[in-house]
């Protein structure tokens, strides 16, 4: 099964989740390790949020090494984390 049938299953393993009412951190692992499957060619995935004073808090990751690229990012504001920061500004 490739692209958006494997997509697709992760994310209905995600609503099966949901409905069984899992904490919301096994919920976000189980949905960065869906779309890591699921999608060719990605073997890192993580998943964050950018806080209103702009820090960046990785909530899952497939491996540390995921959490350490959106640190990175974070650190050095650029890549795909650092764009919700400039987002955000451009809507203030």
């Amino acid at each position: 099964m490739t692209g958006v049938p494997r997509l697709a299953e992760a994310l209905a393993k995600v609503a099966h989740d949901i409905n069984d009412r899992r904490e919301l951190p096994e919920v976000l692992r189980n949905l960065a390790e869906g779309a890591r499957q699921a999608l060719d060619g990605v073997d890192h995935v993580g998943i964050s949020i950018t806080h209103r004073d702009g820090r960046v808090e990785t909530l899952a990751a497939t491996d540390p090494l995921a959490a350490k690229f959106d640190q990175l990012q974070n650190d050095l504001d650029e890549g795909p984390v650092s764009t919700p920061s400039a987002m955000r500004a451009s809507w203030s």
